[in-house]
């Protein structure tokens, strides 16, 4: 990751192959110095003003991954309030929404008198004013470009300072869609970040539009089926992991799920493909080498060992003593050529 320059240089050049990543932390500067960076820096986007005593240590910290029209940022911030004026925003020229959840601590909007609560999303419109208190608390939060979003939303216009509750199955899937977006961006070049650009669009038309449209809903159903397949991969070898289990843990039924995985081959298949491809790495796994292939199995929930042999052949084209043979020939090979490599380094020369 790159750090954000805390003194008022421009930040590293970037590769073109990379997301760039911005980081600034205040926590280790004196308090007075912390302050000016603050405002020089956030208060440019959000006049900010920080509640608390004016010699006390400034609580900020955040984490940026920044595309062309599109920005995921995780923020810590302590008690702080956000007034933005309607002329601040024509001065500004600024015209993006945000859209901020809460992960923890209090937040709210004093025009409302409504507070978010953990998991809560709060709509900002930068093209118009805006005023947010809050205590200390962690954010994740999606700055989008308005002519990317407002085309896609009924009304571009009455986003505003809306608060939508996470236990909205849209708003919590969003959620879930955009935390795992910002968590693979560091493995992404930009060409794979920019192709996530137009889902993402149309889930977030869906979940402030309040119902998915027949363009979204395709984005909507990826989305669905990536956080269900995070689910299963994390309770894999939990054999209570049937159909019915995992599609009342989504509020579904067992048919829309099927529906879901039909590119997968159904619910069944993958859950099978995936433990199958656990147990190919347990069998070929050096550290194991003294278990039997059946216990192995029998912990991947086969149970049955011709049942487990056909399908691992149909899978993997090779039975699993076979995979267990290819395993421990390349790591022998593997080991060979170390060595060779190092007795020529051992030598002081280096082969090419």
């Amino acid at each position: 990751m790159v750090e954000k320059k805390t003194d008022g240089a421009k930040p590293d050049q970037f590769t073109e192959d990379t997301v760039p990543c911005l980081m600034q932390d205040l926590s280790g500067l004196p308090p007075y110095q912390a302050v000016a960076v603050f405002y020089e820096t956030v208060g440019q986007a959000f006049p900010i003003k920080l509640l608390g005593p004016a010699d006390a240590p400034v609580r900020y910290r955040d984490a940026a991954y920044i595309l062309s029209d599109m920005m995921l940022c995780t923020t810590d911030l302590g008690a702080a309030e956000v007034n933005r004026s309607r002329a601040f925003a024509a001065r500004s020229g600024i015209d993006s929404y945000v859209l901020s959840f809460l992960i923890h601590g209090k937040s709210g909007v004093p025009s409302s008198g409504t507070a978010t609560q953990a998991g809560d999303l709060l709509v900002m419109d930068l093209a118009q004013p805006l005023r947010v208190i809050g205590t200390e608390c962690n954010t994740f939060s999606l700055s989008i470009s308005r002519r990317l979003l407002a085309p896609l939303l009924k009304a571009p216009d009455e986003q505003n300072m809306r608060i939508l509750s996470g236990k909205n199955p849209l708003v919590a899937l969003l959620h879930s869609y955009l935390w795992d977006l910002y968590a693979r961006m560091s493995d992404m070049n930009l060409v794979q970040a920019q192709a996530a650009v137009a889902p993402t669009m149309q889930l977030l038309a869906a979940a402030l539009n309040g119902a998915a449209t027949e363009e979204a809903a395709g984005s909507v159903r990826q989305a669905q089926a990536e956080q269900i397949r995070h689910y299963i991969n994390a309770r894999l070898l939990d054999p209570g992991l049937t159909v019915e289990f995992i599609a009342a843990a989504f509020g579904m039924s067992a048919r829309k799920l099927h529906y879901l995985f039909e590119p997968h081959g159904g619910v069944i298949a993958y859950v099978q493909r995936q433990r199958l491809q656990h147990a190919r790495a347990a069998i070929a796994d050096p550290m194991q080498m003294r278990r039997s292939i059946q216990d192995i199995a029998e912990d991947h929930g086969f149970h049955h060992r011709k049942n487990f042999i056909a399908a691992f052949r149909r899978t993997f084209d090779m039975t699993p003593s076979e995979a267990r043979a290819y395993g421990q020939r390349q790591r022998r090979t593997m080991s060979a050529q170390t060595r060779f490599a190092h007795r020529w380094e051992w030598y002081g020369l280096h082969s090419h």
